[in-house]
Parts: C-alpha cells; sequence; structure tokens
C-alpha cells in the first residue's frame, strides 16, 4: 500500500511540474528591466515613400531611385530594408539618406517600425 501511495504522489508531483512549466510559458514576456542605453537605428536611403518611407541599407542614391521595393528584394541589393511609419512623408525623398531611430521592430522582412526621430544625412 506505501508503494501505491508513493507513486500516485509521484505522479501528482510531475503533472504539477508539467502545468506549472506550460503556464508559466504562456506568461507575457515584459523587457521592462531591460536597459537600452543606446538608441536602436538605422542608417539608410530612402527608396519608396507611401504613408510610410522604406529606407535601405548599404544602397547608392542612384540604386535607391531606380529600385522599388520587389526589386531590391529580388535583386538583393542593398541590405536591411525597413518600413518605418512617420508623421509627415511629404518631408522626404527618394534616395535621401537618413538615420531613424525606432523602440522595436517587427520581425518581417522588410522589417516594420514606428519612426521616433529622424536625422537627415546629406551634406
Amino acid at each position: 500500500m506505501d508503494q501505491r501511495i508513493f507513486w500516485i504522489r509521484a505522479v501528482g508531483a510531475i503533472v504539477f511540474i508539467l502545468i506549472y512549466v506550460s503556464l508559466s510559458g504562456c506568461l507575457p514576456f515584459s523587457n521592462d528591466n531591460v536597459s537600452n542605453h543606446e538608441p536602436m537605428y538605422q542608417e539608410g536611403r530612402i527608396v519608396e515613400i507611401e504613408a510610410r518611407i522604406l529606407v535601405v541599407s548599404d544602397i547608392s542614391k542612384e540604386e535607391a531611385i531606380e529600385f522599388d521595393e520587389s526589386s531590391i528584394l529580388s535583386n538583393e541589393v542593398g541590405t536591411n530594408a525597413t518600413w518605418f511609419s512617420v508623421d509627415d512623408v511629404e518631408q522626404y525623398s527618394e534616395g535621401q539618406l537618413v538615420r531613424v531611430y525606432y523602440r522595436g521592430m517587427d520581425e518581417s522582412y522588410p522589417g516594420q517600425s514606428e519612426a521616433t526621430k529622424i536625422e537627415n544625412l546629406e551634406e
């Protein structure tokens, strides 16, 4: 009889641990305690302007004006393409060199984010 009680308790403990581990994986992740001392940014040229801007790194001004999003993705021109939501797209032009600051990035390609600050790097 003692052995039967032992196995019932052992199985109960295992079930409890499995449920606990399963539920803890469902909790939302918060990175509030992660310190971001350095702001995240991307430098590149504006390739497309819609209600947002497509910024691509490592691309020439001529390529930025010549190519669109599908050409860049299919021809593997430039690196790190990202769509940024901005307040006023009218102040930007295709081929313009910019540094875009942002907080987070959707994991897709091209990436998607909201610009918190944009610096014009043109001389």
